[in-house]
């Protein structure tokens, strides 16, 4: 019999247990809680997706309009207006809204790059697909397209609203545009409209009243002066001291002298410059607009022409517009680049010839005295 036995063996030892399985247990159980809780929050995140987007879906197809009180509001797409631009207004109007939501529902629609311009009719309220469709398929109100351009006259416009029969009565038109307490209501100073009718194209009903057509020509130009920041106190430290009214008187004549836009800000420093040396403007667009005459050569006596409107005759500013500035005349009048030029004269190829001296100027003169005897402005009314 050997010295040991089976049953006298000692039991066999377990196996060593694996300590960094051990610690690695609490990691792996954390891991897996965190993938849980993702998986959880990821399932969380597409209920609230849907929900949101189910939530939009039925804002945007929703009537919200009272059927027992509908309200009709006139809309007008512009020229160049953006799909912003668009919602900002139906919001305001309060037709449709938020903007926020209007955006992302057109950019949904594509309907961003499909906006067609003219006047459409929307019951407030009604529903923001409803909306955008028609502003895509066109406009729903029998309209007139007028383009009404720079440097018109406010009887030239009458007469071009009288002939695509926007108005019916030109001189009602003008007495309206005249009429003090009216004016007062538009918050326009001086005697009337003109210089406040923004040249630019518009969609009105056949026929509209007087008082809507003139309203929306002055909303547009008030439109352009905020965006153009052009309140009163907003000016170029080059500008000479004016009022908001004068500021407007001058850019008219900047509109009839110039051809050029890209040289409304010189021009403006020109007459910047002398109005605060107190010289005379010497402007041939006012002597024009005095005498009534745009077609033919200035002679000497129309320079010598009585009149408050003839800057030959008289210092300063004319009492009032000569014609209906557009945007960069506007914001010429404001704002005039720094120059210490005093004169400009016409050299006949649409542009100007500056200088700072009489002398230079005199000899300029000579140099286009052809072309200066023309006219230093516009040739034609509405040229």
């Amino acid at each position: 019999m050997s010295p040991e036995s089976p049953e006298s063996a000692a039991p066999p030892r377990p196996a060593p247990k694996d300590v960094g399985a051990q610690r690695r247990h609490p990691v792996r159980r954390a891991f897996g809680r965190l993938l849980q809780v993702a998986g959880a929050l990821a399932i969380l995140g597409l209920l609230g997706a849907g929900a949101a987007l189910l939530a939009f879906q039925w804002w945007a197809h929703r009537d919200a309009g009272d059927p027992d009180r509908p309200v009709v509001e006139a809309f007008e797409v512009r020229k160049g207006d953006s799909l912003r631009t668009i919602a900002e207004r139906l919001e305001k109007q309060e037709i449709a809204g938020p903007a926020p939501l209007m955006i992302a529902l057109g950019l949904k629609q594509k309907a961003d790059r499909r906006l067609v311009q003219g006047r459409y009719q929307f019951h407030r309220g009604a529903p923001p697909a409803a909306i955008l469709d028609r502003l895509t398929l066109g406009p729903d109100i029998p309209t007139a397209r007028v383009t009404i351009p720079e440097g018109w006259a406010m009887r030239r416009v009458a007469d071009r609203l009288a002939a695509v029969g926007v108005i019916e009565d030109v001189e009602a038109f003008l007495a309206l545009a005249r009429d003090p307490a009216f004016l007062e209501t538009l918050r326009i100073p001086g005697e009337s409209a003109e210089g406040y009718l923004f040249p630019d194209t518009y969609f009105f009903e056949t026929p509209t009243a007087p008082d809507v057509v003139l309203r929306r020509l002055v909303e547009r130009f008030r439109e352009v002066i905020a965006a153009l920041s052009l309140e009163p106190g907003i000016k170029s430290p080059h500008a000479h001291g004016l009022t908001f009214a004068e500021s407007v008187v001058l850019a008219s004549i900047i509109e009839r002298e110039v051809r050029d836009p890209s040289e409304m800000p010189l021009v403006s420093a020109v007459f910047h410059n002398r109005l605060r040396r107190g010289m005379r403007l010497d402007s041939c667009a006012t002597v024009r607009h005095a005498i009534d005459k745009w077609d033919a050569p200035l002679t000497l006596s129309d320079l010598r022409a009585e009149s408050p409107f003839n800057t030959y005759t008289r210092r300063g500013l004319p009492p009032a517009p000569i014609c209906n500035p557009g945007r960069v005349a506007l914001d010429a009048a404001f704002r005039p680049v720094e120059s210490d030029n005093l004169y400009f004269v016409y050299r006949g190829d649409g542009r100007h010839a500056f200088s700072k001296t009489l002398r230079e100027h005199e000899a300029l003169r000579r140099q286009y005295r052809d072309a200066w005897a023309l006219s230093a402005s516009r040739q034609a009314d509405g040229e």
